[in-house]
């Protein structure tokens, strides 16, 4: 019986250091799991940062578009006021350039019949000057392209 009780003993000795055997193994595997979870919440932290900071940029650039959408509107509307502007302007120089080519009836031998504007006052004077192409402050430029006067206009300005 003291045998039995002796390879008793001796196989719960065993079993005793298979389990602390298996705990160390576990508490390994835990200790390793637990910096890997560490790991992965360090990494985890990071690409929220990274999130925050894409979405905070992605939100600058949806205000940004908008705003430049709104800018080009403007300036479109802005262009089509210069576009009506300038076809008037040269609607109005096409005219005034009729009124002052010479007809063949009038002449010197009847003045009352020429068309020509004769300035008799200051202002009728000023005003033909706005649409002389020699005019520093007309606003019309001698330049022409594809046959037509440029006007000189800032859009910008407003």
């Amino acid at each position: 019986m003291s045998r039995d009780t002796d390879d008793c003993e001796e196989a719960e000795q065993r079993l005793v250091r298979d389990i602390a055997s298996q705990l160390a193994n576990a508490n390994m595997e835990v200790d390793g799991m637990a910096d890997e979870l560490q790991r992965y919440k360090e990494e985890s932290r990071q690409q929220h940062e990274k999130n925050v900071s894409l979405i905070s940029k992605l939100t600058e650039a949806d205000v940004n578009i908008a705003r430049l959408a709104t800018e080009l509107a403007d300036l479109k509307d802005r262009y089509a006021e210069v576009m009506s502007l300038l076809h008037d302007t040269q609607e109005q120089l096409r005219r005034q350039r009729r009124k002052g080519m010479p007809q063949a009836r009038g002449g010197s031998l009847f003045p009352s019949l020429s068309t020509t504007v004769q300035p008799d006052s200051l202002a009728s004077e000023l005003e033909s000057s706005l649409y002389s192409d020699f005019s520093l402050d007309s606003g019309i430029s001698t330049d022409r392209y594809d046959g037509t006067f440029l006007l000189c206009v800032d859009i910008t300005e407003r």
